[in-house]
């Protein structure tokens, strides 16, 4: 129906197409956002039959359903449980340590605690956005000063998208390098990687 409607929007953010499908559920809107191919979408990109059989091993509805019951019983929580359990563990956690380890440092994520997010489960749900920055800024001894808390967010970058750019774009046979939004740039590159062309010096070897 969105295709048909918005075939524009559909080309440029495919995964609005599973929003009917998808967002009803906390565990079908967290696949819809976290992941890479809709379900449907694998058959396009890879063996069918193992697509098939992956989905129905894997079964990641039923997974990310698995991991809310209990019920965090609020929406924050909810978020907070699915982010740890997946996007954390299996995409930042993995990310920092090979990253660190790149350039020989041993990275510690002591916040990544079991007993610390224990004790500040019940009070997750009523810090209000920012606060809980703050209350961490004033937690050591010696609390870290205004200027410091205060300061906007300058945040970092790393040049893996810039990488996966350059690489899918020269896979893919596309000659204008024009900024790309971040999830499309992650599908071509899932694209080439599936078409063994990240491991060819060959373009002509793609069939994207």
């Amino acid at each position: 129906m969105i295709s048909a409607v918005a075939p524009d929007l559909a080309r440029t953010r495919p995964k609005t197409l599973g929003i009917l499908e998808y967002s009803g559920t906390w565990a079908g809107a967290y696949l819809l956002r976290r992941g890479l191919f809709l379900p449907t979408e694998l058959a396009e990109v890879m063996d069918p039959e193992i697509a098939h059989e992956g989905m129905r091993r894997l079964n990641p509805l039923g997974r990310l359903g698995a991991n809310l019951i209990p019920d965090p019983s609020s929406d924050v929580g909810r978020i907070c449980v699915l982010e740890s359990a997946h996007y954390m563990r299996n995409q930042l956690l993995r990310d920092a340590d090979w990253a660190g380890m790149a350039h020989s440092l041993e990275i510690r994520v002591p916040l990544v605690d079991y007993e610390l997010v224990r004790a500040l489960a019940p009070a997750i749900p009523s810090i209000a956005p920012g606060a809980g920055k703050v209350a961490l800024a004033a937690a050591p001894t010696t609390p870290l000063p205004d200027e410091i808390v205060k300061r906007a967010k300058s945040g970092f970058g790393v040049p893996t998208g810039a990488w996966i750019n350059a690489v899918s774009d020269g896979a893919s046979g596309r000659t204008e390098m024009q900024p790309q939004p971040k999830g499309m740039i992650s599908r071509r590159w899932s694209q080439a990687v599936l078409n063994g062309a990240a491991l060819t010096k060959d373009p002509s070897q793609v069939h994207a």
